[in-house]
């Protein structure tokens, strides 16, 4: 990164260092009161594994469908840790979701474009709740909203061409990120 801005060195480590004084106090904390080497925070692995299958989507999903899912990971070689420490919680977890889109391609690798298909389009809606009017309400704002921000990003490409882009980079970061995890509400609201 430093090399790529010869003459913005000091600012990126500026950056840097911001972002250490923003970071520290939280691994410190996790130290401290969870026993446990966390950077920030956990929980990717419990979103990668709700995303591995669509029966976890909800709330609802996942109180009927968790214990059937983790019985049929086991099956496949992945046991839960004997811990209490949430980084390894969360590995496992991890696991888990791996374990299941492993055993989707294995066994049945055309559900994956209806899979992601969805996944696409929940994007723009998703919630846990399974509520149809917040879905149909959140889907309703993206279509509103979305194409205006698309839009103004086609506009930018040549007076503020760097904001483009940056925006545009944000949106394929997250989408692409969206694709993979469970988008949660709050998750969503950045794309």
């Amino acid at each position: 990164f430093f090399f790529a801005f010869p003459r913005r060195w000091q600012k990126a480590l500026y950056l840097v260092l911001g972002a250490a004084c923003i970071i520290t106090p939280w691994s410190i904390r996790n130290w401290v009161v969870l026993h446990d080497r966390i950077l920030v925070s956990t929980g990717y692995g419990a979103t990668f594994f709700q995303s591995s299958d669509e029966r976890l989507y909800t709330i609802e999903g996942k109180h009927k469908w968790y214990s059937t899912v983790h019985a049929e990971v086991a099956r496949d070689g992945v046991v839960k840790p004997n811990t209490d420490k949430e980084s390894e919680l969360d590995r496992w977890l991890l696991q888990c979701g791996l374990s299941n889109y492993r055993r989707r391609w294995q066994q049945r690798p055309w559900s994956f474009v209806p899979f992601f298909t969805d996944r696409f389009f929940r994007l723009w809606y998703a919630n846990e709740s399974g509520a149809v009017r917040s879905e149909i309400g959140l889907g309703l704002c993206s279509i509103l909203f979305a194409p205006l921000g698309m839009w103004q990003l086609w506009r930018w490409r040549h007076t503020q061409r760097d904001l483009a882009l940056i925006a545009g980079a944000l949106i394929l970061y997250f989408v692409g990120v969206h694709l993979i995890v469970f988008p949660e509400f709050r998750y969503v609201l950045p794309v």
